[in-house]
């Protein structure tokens, strides 16, 4: 979605509305959205990255307790 935006203000939004600096506000993606990526390898290790800390947990707490 954000690409998208990012594209049509490239394309002829920015002539009627315009604003300073990147579309994206989150400083860790503004540089793939600035250069309208679709695929994002930050995004998909920030959420590889989300789910595997967490399963990798509870797999740990699962061998050292199979009450959890």
């Amino acid at each position: 979605m954000r690409v998208t935006c990012a594209r049509l203000y490239r394309t002829g939004l920015g002539q009627k509305l315009a604003f300073d600096g990147s579309h994206e506000i989150t400083p860790y993606f503004q540089r793939d959205i600035d250069s309208l990526r679709r695929v994002s390898f930050r995004l998909v290790s920030a959420v590889l990255l989300g789910w595997a800390v967490p399963i990798e947990f509870w797999l740990l707490s699962k061998r050292s307790s199979p009450a959890l």
